[in-house]
């Protein structure tokens, strides 16, 4: 059995039901909410997610127990001690010159910083809180009218620097991949004239054709394995641009979507997502159950 924790939304449950429903004796899906009243832990893999949004107090016992289900020889993916926060990850690829961009808190001072710049959270998903902001007065207006629960939880807060990769027509392409223990799975690549991108809102023959492409050969496969390496990750789905042959990493989720559903799929592009909901069912079924 596979036994999936998340805060709250099911992403893994819900891949299960829209595209690989042999796996449902396969896949237990559960909140940590009741974390702390599970007495028992059966043997098979374990697969916890969702750390960017979780607290101290719910890391430190997901630790303990990852280390006891270690310990008994169970398969764990996300090991909270290798596990490295968004910000740091971040902060180590522009250390060891893979990110062309730096990340700051907005508490620290920043007197290096390159602008253009733009606010986001390291511990949600919904990508940037600004838009370009071209100046430290900028910055500090952008600031002031955030919301009182994002000034509440202003040590969370970047500031990232823009990396431009924008190809020579003004296209921006978003790439992801998943890993699941190693196995590395091409997910997409988005088309876009927005530098924020959730959904393609460009689609052509061409573009699908490179998608396709891109899926077949995942030329990318081992630079996108160094960025899992370095932030202990062995579930998520990696989200990244190219600038000059090497990928620029935004994030890597461990709780995302991992394929949305077929009916929100523009048919031209449903048989190449199709192709890689199979890989991911199969690199599920292949953990120890």
């Amino acid at each position: 059995m596979i036994h999936f924790f998340a805060k709250g939304h099911s992403t893994l449950g819900q891949f299960v039901e829209r595209w690989a429903p042999d796996l449902r004796p396969h896949v237990s899906t559960c909140s940590y909410r009741g974390f702390p009243f599970l007495h028992s832990f059966p043997m098979g893999s374990y697969i916890f997610a969702d750390y960017e949004r979780l607290g101290t107090w719910t890391m430190s016992r997901i630790s303990r127990q990852a280390l006891r289900l270690q310990q008994r020889g169970v398969t764990v993916l996300n090991d909270p001690q290798r596990y490295v926060s968004r910000f740091k990850f971040l902060k180590e690829l522009h250390r060891r010159g893979l990110n062309r961009f730096q990340v700051y808190r907005v508490n620290e001072p920043r007197g290096e910083m390159k602008f253009p710049v733009f606010l986001r959270s390291e511990n949600d998903h919904r990508g940037s809180m600004s838009g370009l902001l071209r100046s430290p007065a900028e910055v500090e207006n952008a600031l002031g009218r955030l919301s009182l629960r994002n000034r509440l939880g202003r040590k969370h807060l970047m500031l990232v620097e823009y990396c431009d990769c924008f190809d020579p027509d003004g296209v921006f392409r978003k790439y992801s991949a998943m890993n699941i223990k190693g196995a590395l799975i091409p997910r997409h690549v988005l088309f876009s004239r927005n530098w924020v991108t959730k959904k393609p809102d460009i689609i052509t023959d061409a573009g699908v054709a490179e998608e396709h492409a891109f899926l077949e050969t995942f030329p990318h496969r081992g630079q996108v394995a160094e960025a899992f390496r370095i932030a202990g990750i062995d579930y998520g789905r990696i989200d990244y641009g190219m600038r000059d042959g090497w990928i620029q990493v935004w994030e890597i989720n461990t709780n995302p979507v991992v394929i949305p559903s077929p009916a929100d799929i523009h048919p031209l592009r449903l048989s190449g997502q199709t192709r890689s909901a199979r890989q991911i069912a199969e690199a599920l079924l292949a953990l120890p159950q």
